[in-house]
């Protein structure tokens, strides 16, 4: 059970205690275990910052932005799921070539394959059958041991938005 103590300064300490009969010299005693919580605690709250801080950067992004392993979605962005035409939800878990028009996959899945950083053009397959042009960019990490590769998509006509406002700004 977890309980917060106070120590002399009358601060709380989260504490997980667990208590047992045990037997010493023959007598029947209760061991009780505490645990101090604080260190767990503070990095519960870094992890929940640092996770609030991605999704805030991934939704912020105009680009489609996912983590693959071995060509499988791990995570995806909203804006990726909507150059898709797909719910976020459809995307995690299926293979990245399952998004790609036929006549692109060979082009993605050497992207994959070598590790391409360079951006390229490829076609995106939506659910109605519409493909849409996008340019991609991809990235390979390591995170926590893993191979992972992080690519985005960006559709031309958020790209040629972007150029126009750049444009306009001159």
């Amino acid at each position: 059970m977890e309980y917060d103590f106070c120590n002399k300064q009358g601060q709380p300490i989260p504490c997980r205690v667990s208590a047992e009969i045990v037997e010493i010299g023959g007598e029947p005693s209760v061991l009780t275990v505490f645990v101090d919580l604080t260190e767990r605690r503070l990095a519960e709250a870094a992890l929940r910052d640092s996770e609030q801080r991605y999704r805030t950067l991934a939704a912020a992004a105009f680009e489609g932005i996912a983590i693959s392993e071995q060509g499988v979605l791990l995570d995806a962005n909203e804006q990726l799921a909507q150059v898709l035409g797909r719910d976020r939800a459809e995307l995690i878990g299926q293979p990245v070539v399952s998004f790609v028009a036929p006549e692109s996959r060979a082009l993605v899945a050497e992207a994959m394959r070598t590790a391409r950083q360079e951006p390229y053009e490829h076609l995106v397959l939506r659910p109605d059958g519409t493909t849409v042009s996008v340019e991609t960019r991809g990235r390979p990490m390591e995170i926590s041991g893993r191979q992972l590769r992080v690519p985005y998509a960006i559709s031309p006509s958020v790209s040629s938005e972007s150029e126009n406002c750049r444009r306009s700004r001159r």
